[in-house]
């Protein structure tokens, strides 16, 4: 799992850039492609389930808001699992599965 060093703002917006590639590191755009926000427990961040993207081979994901809320429950961290699946050499609707970590800043006078 990749963690990332650009902490996120509270409450604020927080956007990740994903690059897809194959098992030889060649871009590729998958069949189909979707996200989930996690905490460190496994839990769903505000309904962030399945959440579909239009397949390409470089996608943007944009989170804000209640996305980046801090509670005692969910805490300063996250995971962005991508899944979907695709196509090569090797077959035909092979799985894809990716995860990030991030943390959020926490900021003064959010309640």
């Amino acid at each position: 799992m990749t963690e990332l060093t650009t902490k996120a703002k509270e409450e604020s917006t927080y956007t990740i850039q994903a690059v897809i590639t194959d098992e030889d590191d060649n871009a590729l755009t998958p069949n189909s492609l979707t996200w989930t926000l996690l905490d460190l427990c496994g839990n769903v961040i505000n309904e962030r389930e399945d959440v579909e993207l239009t397949p390409a081979s470089t996608v943007s994901i944009t989170m804000s808001g209640d996305d980046l809320a801090v509670t005692a429950a969910n805490g300063t961290k996250r995971r962005l699992l991508l899944e979907g699946d695709y196509d090569s050499d090797y077959g035909e609707g092979l799985p894809l599965k990716e995860q990030v970590e991030f943390e959020i800043e926490e900021l003064v006078g959010i309640s």
